[in-house]
């Protein structure tokens, strides 16, 4: 293994001061004071290039904007320090003027006939967006509504699943869902009402600025190029916080119909039948309202989030997806479908992959296999499908998903088994080996001399003489269920508790890591 590297004693200095002001402003606000004298963190050199830091770490460094500067052309010490440098100075004498955005488009996850339109930004205005990120998560994280789980530290869409099922399960037995969507959420966001909220916690009229011109900058579209009237740019490094500031109207509002009542108002309004217990759990532009009475109190419900959304944020909900649905006929929320089965008075929640994230996934794996046909080497390409299937499947661990793994390693041994033929048909191929159960891709084979194939431990092997490094295929079958407790105890920016967040992500990812080869087994020979 490569020997870590030396800490930094320079870096070191940089993350304290940085942890230090970001814990004293996440105090400030749970104090319910207000900001001012903000700006000038934004021309400190620390703060600016720990901004730098985290931006070239992310892969999405790799990408140009306009400018077609990536994280390769910032290897070099001096190179980071002449960035930081400019940065400050425009900070501190307040000409800085964001570049254009370059638009570029991607498929849609769920209609990969429509295109998502990305904001690219140039790799310095990405480092000053982080700066003005690093400034508000820590002054609105304790302003958020406590079930937004959406882009907010140490919080993820498990943790909305885990709070759906708990209002789900009895006794309280929520059993009408709202599922909303926001049509063009980021690019309906009105950059008017946007600072309006945010000028009711920050008086710091330099940093609100840079705001405006990045909520203002223009778009490079090809060769057109235009201003946004409105919207923030998907693929900003700030566009998710600002969509938290803003959607947290909506979340307010539902929660003051009930969640937000004190007991004995609740017993008041219940009494004259004036409320309806309801719930509202959010990730992003996605949310659910958990609703306990009528179909018919779940569609006033939804009126009244429509009626909302389009008077005081002139959003409009996606009415092809957003329904009202018993939970005994399940509904599908962050790739899983979620139904309720009532045994008696006991009620039983099941969470499995939604059919239309195992079609997706399963339209990735034919696409990969198909550049299979064409490479001279499988190598590379089985440790490609390898990181797509544990991605997909320690995602879904979180659920009643064992069924469906099992179900997907048959398929999928079937599905490579085929391929593999079709590639290396005549070659030292064994039909006899096709349906052997000790085999996870159950045959044998050679190519030139440069990879073959072995069965060591039971368990298929691509042995890369070259390299000398084996690669199993991942078995989904060996990935452990995991189930997720509600969270909302713990504050990110406390030392103690942040101490005990880190040491949990540290203990899954270790999980991650031993779960790579599944479960060791006896050796056949």
């Amino acid at each position: 293994m490569r020997p870590k590297a030396a800490p930094d004693p320079a870096a070191l200095g940089r993350r304290h001061f940085v942890n230090r002001k970001r814990e004293s402003l996440h105090r400030l606000s749970v104090q319910g004071a207000t900001f001012d004298g903000l700006y000038q963190l934004l021309g400190t050199p620390a703060w600016v290039r720990t901004a730098l830091d985290r931006i070239l770490r992310n892969r999405g460094s790799k990408t140009p904007g306009v400018d077609g500067a990536t994280r390769d052309d910032f290897k070099a010490e001096w190179s980071k320090q002449a960035l930081v440098d400019e940065v400050v100075r425009e900070m501190r004498s307040k000409s800085y003027q964001p570049s254009p955005i370059r638009r570029v488009y991607i498929p849609k996850p769920s209609d990969p006939s429509k295109q998502r339109p990305l904001g690219i930004a140039t790799l310095k205005d990405r480092v000053v967006q982080e700066a003005v990120r690093m400034i508000l998560e820590p002054i609105y994280e304790p302003r958020f509504y406590p079930h937004s789980y959406g882009f907010r530290p140490f919080r993820s869409a498990h943790h909305a699943l885990a709070r759906i099922h708990y209002l789900a399960t009895a006794p309280r037995k929520y059993e009408w869902v709202v599922e909303g969507d926001i049509r063009d959420c980021f690019g309906s966001i009105d950059h008017g009402i946007l600072l309006r909220m945010m000028r009711q916690t920050i008086h710091d009229r330099p940093l609100l600025h840079v705001m405006q011109e990045m909520l203002k900058a223009g778009v490079l579209d090809g060769l057109a190029y235009h201003e946004p009237e409105g919207g923030s740019p998907q693929g900003s490094v700030v566009s998710p916080l600002w969509a938290n500031i803003y959607l947290t109207a909506l979340d307010r509002f539902v929660a003051a119909k009930y969640a937000s009542q004190e007991v004995n108002l609740r017993r008041r309004e219940a009494a004259r039948g004036q409320t309806v217990p309801c719930d509202i759990v959010r990730y992003a532009d996605d949310f659910v309202i958990m609703v306990r009475g009528s179909q018919q109190d779940a569609e006033r419900i939804k009126a009244d989030v429509a009626r909302f959304l389009q008077e005081e944020l002139h959003m409009d909900l996606s009415l092809e997806k957003t329904l009202v649905t018993h939970i005994t006929d399940g509904f599908d929320f962050l790739g899983y479908e979620m139904r309720a089965v009532d045994h008696g008075s006991k009620r039983v929640v099941f969470t499995r992959p939604s059919k239309k994230s195992k079609e997706r996934f399963r339209a990735k794996v034919r696409d990969m296999l198909r550049r299979m046909i064409c490479m001279p080497r499988e190598a590379a390409l089985i440790a490609s499908l390898n990181r797509l299937v544990r991605g997909w499947c320690l995602y879904f661990a979180h659920g009643s998903s064992a069924s469906t793994f099992r179900g997907l390693e048959r398929w999928l041994t079937r599905l490579v088994s085929k391929a593999l033929y079709k590639k290396h048909r005549g070659r030292h191929y064994r039909s006899r080996k096709l349906h052997h159960r000790e085999f996870w891709i159950p045959f044998r084979f050679s190519i030139r001399d440069e990879t073959r194939w072995h069965n060591g431990a039971g368990l298929g092997v691509w042995l890369d003489v070259r390299r000398t490094r084996a690669l199993h295929l991942w078995r989904p079958s060996h990935t452990r269920i995991v189930y997720t407790h509600q969270f909302g105890r713990y504050d990110a920016y406390d030392p103690a508790d942040r101490a005990l967040l880190l040491s949990r992500r540290m203990a899954n990812r270790q999980r991650g890591r031993t779960e790579r080869l599944g479960p060791k087994r006896q050796s056949q020979g």
